[in-house]
């Protein structure tokens, strides 16, 4: 689903992920996400962050967009009570701040 998602389903997605009946199986629809331009697509990932079963799988999601203005959203997760979680968020980080390094060199 990750792989193959395109905005064509966009809404479809959001309309699975928003059912907490499908309980984990919303996870990898979210990582989906990151494979959509559709610009509201970063602010619905950030708002993710607050879902403690979808955290890390938003950061997935925002790291796939590199949308790094959500990079202190993502710093909130850095101590997340879930390990993976912590790892994805530092792993992101580390990515965004690199990506900022560059885009400030270019300047």
């Amino acid at each position: 689903m990750s792989i193959i998602a395109n905005e064509e389903v966009l809404d479809d997605i959001i309309e699975i992920i928003d059912d907490k009946q499908n309980e984990r199986s919303r996870q990898m629809f979210v990582v989906a996400l990151g494979n959509m331009k559709d610009p509201k697509v970063v602010p619905y990932l950030v708002n993710l962050l607050d879902d403690e079963d979808l955290t890390g799988h938003a950061i997935m999601g925002l790291s796939k967009l590199k949308a790094v203005s959500t990079i202190d959203d993502i710093r909130k997760a850095e101590n997340h009570p879930r390990a993976w979680v912590r790892k994805e968020a530092l792993k992101t980080v580390r990515k965004f701040e690199k990506i900022i390094d560059k885009q400030n060199q270019v300047k």
